[in-house]
């Protein structure tokens, strides 16, 4: 639509608009008899608008009554209104996370199905597995120095009311599961320096009463932070099973830096002692784990990390780890950290005939420990090897982890191995003692996180003369793991597109009946002609439509084809 100009058109003095041209008095005097039809016609115009906006709203207002009483009327009939409670109920229950427990949040599951409708609410509080489990993270409260001295008063009573509407909101949720088993997960961590510990005994006074049903409980934060619930008896906690307490003991600083928290108030408590503790993890262990009052014989799953030493942590001496292991005959599985010493008379001997899941994070020569080792009935073992001295201290690796692969050591079927410091033969060597590995993970543990390396060149490579050791039985060379389901690359790969796409084809192909077909593959992200050849290809396309799942690791995306059709997963796990 051209634009109107007839206005502009016919004015005597269009010639000097957009110039600095004076009209005289006469020439203004012309100006304003010519403007005076034009602003009449531009009053009108304004009256008419208003007289339509009236109508508009008019109408409008006319809309939204109708609107909103439609919407009432139709509601009766609308599908939530007819779902029945039980199904209603199940799909409350399936909208729950299973891989961690229920927040403390309005705004996620299962406290949003209270704020739709009367309905909802009466089932989701009707349902005690809804509130079974809890996470409750409490946040800390800023330094005094931080707050102007105006607003500190208003601004401790805003959070000292938060806080009591949140522990109370937790007591609720709670009274609301019933009898049910309680899963629950405490943080309470603060952020040095600007703020104090958060004020957690508020909290724990409200949890407190439903100790006798605490199946699993996960503490983080400062050990002194918790230290009402150091005062609970192991009578009080009859149900507890899966204990974690992940303590930073010099998380919160002052001017001067607070000194390590004690442990003598949790090292002797109930939590410790109960009947019923079978799982125990302690991800950072502030104390000798020979003073913790646990009754080491009665635990099937075992976690203990690293120990304050100097400006960060340290491995646990593999004597201090054995004294633990000698008596906890029934641990079904076990996850370490340990490092050699020079005095190694003191390893006790480790018989596990229960075990089946084996992590060790080895730092330095730990020969005397895994010699030691006793483990008939292992099933997955997760190897991480750190080199504690960037200039090379030539730990021999391949000795050390000998002991773990003997005939006597159970049938390994998953091997998640670093492959920093094991050279291609000890490597081999490996994988001859098992057989009947059925899942294959290769890692590098400084491949990502900046380190300095004792050695810049890997002494392995994942290229494709390995890709024909595990898949391929020419020649009179015996087949590396024929069982081999699942391949995990996490490792700097040197194979080439057709190196791959033969790896799969004689896996998946069958003609080489000893071999196992693929069910997993992840590969790091290789180059976009690596994509095109590899998974674009007909052949593998079949695969991948018959079950196989490729996984293509990028930095930002993963790709999962998986059933003829593509994935991208970001690095939250989002697809």
């Amino acid at each position: 639509m051209s634009k109107d100009t007839s206005l502009i058109d016919s004015f005597p003095f269009s010639s000097y608009l957009d110039s600095n041209y004076i009209p005289s008095d006469e020439e203004v005097v012309e100006i304003k008899n010519f403007l005076i039809q034009p602003r009449e016609q531009l009053e009108q115009m304004r009256t008419e608008i208003a007289r339509l906006h009236a109508e508009l709203s008019s109408v409008k207002s006319t809309y939204d009554s109708l609107y909103h009483q439609f919407n009432s009327c139709a509601s009766l009939i609308t599908l939530p209104r007819r779902v029945p409670d039980d199904v209603l109920e199940e799909i409350f229950y399936q909208s729950l996370p299973t891989d961690r427990n229920a927040l403390l949040d309005n705004k996620a599951a299962p406290l949003i199905f209270t704020r739709i409708c009367r309905q909802w609410r009466q089932v989701a509080f009707a349902s005690p597995r809804f509130w079974s489990t809890i996470h409750i993270r409490v946040s800390p409260r800023l330094l005094d120095r931080w707050i102007a001295s105006t607003d500190k008063l208003s601004q401790e009573r805003l959070q000292e009311q938060q806080d009591v509407l949140r522990a109370t909101a937790a007591s609720e949720w709670l009274k609301r599961s019933g009898d049910l088993p309680l899963h629950i997960s405490f943080v309470a961590k603060g952020v040095y320096p600007s703020f104090n510990p958060p004020v957690v005994d508020l909290y724990l006074s409200f949890i407190a009463p439903f100790s006798s049903r605490w199946r699993s409980l996960v503490l983080q934060g400062g050990a002194t932070s918790f230290s009402r619930i150091f005062t609970l008896k192991a009578a009080n906690l009859q149900s507890l099973e899966f204990l974690i307490l992940d303590f930073d003991p010099t998380e919160y600083w002052n001017n001067p830096p607070l000194p390590q928290e004690p442990t003598t108030t949790w090292s002797n408590c109930g939590l410790l002692t109960s009947p019923s503790l079978r799982k125990l993890s302690i991800p950072r262990v502030i104390t000798h784990p020979k003073d913790l009052s646990v009754d080491w014989a009665q635990l099937t799953y075992l976690e203990l990390g690293k120990i304050p030493g100097g400006w960060g942590d340290v491995a646990m001496f593999m004597s201090m780890a054995s004294e633990i292991l000698h008596v906890s005959t029934r641990l079904v599985s076990c996850r370490i950290k340990i490092s050699g010493e020079e005095n190694s008379a003191h390893i006790r001997s480790m018989k596990l005939p229960l075990l089946r899941h084996l992590s060790i994070d080895i730092e330095g020569y730990v020969l005397p420990f895994t010699e030691k080792l006793e483990v008939p009935g292992l099933r997955e073992i997760k190897l991480k090897l750190i080199e504690n001295d960037v200039a090379g201290n030539n730990v021999n690796y391949k000795t050390c982890l000998a002991p773990l692969f003997r005939s006597q050591q159970g049938t390994i079927q998953k091997l998640i191995i670093d492959m920093r410091y094991l050279d291609h033969e000890s490597f081999l060597g490996v994988l001859r003692k098992c057989p009947d590995l059925i899942s294959l993970t290769v890692n590098d543990s400084q491949l990502y996180v900046g380190l300095p390396r004792a050695q810049e060149t890997p002494l392995l490579t994942i290229d494709d003369q390995f890709l024909e050791e595990i898949g391929s039985n020419e020649g009179e060379v015996q087949v590396l793991c024929s069982q081999l389901e699942e391949f995990i690359c996490g490792y700097p790969a040197s194979f080439s597109t057709t190196g791959m796409i033969e790896f799969i084809k004689r896996k998946q192909s069958g003609n080489i009946p000893e071999l196992a077909k693929l069910k997993k593959v992840v590969l790091p992200y290789i180059s976009p002609e690596f994509e095109q050849k590899c998974v674009l290809s007909d052949e593998l396309r079949s695969f991948i439509s018959q079950g196989l799942a490729l996984h293509l690791r990028g930095s930002y995306n993963d790709v999962v084809y998986r059933d003829a059709a593509a994935y991208y997963v970001d690095a939250w796990g989002f697809k």
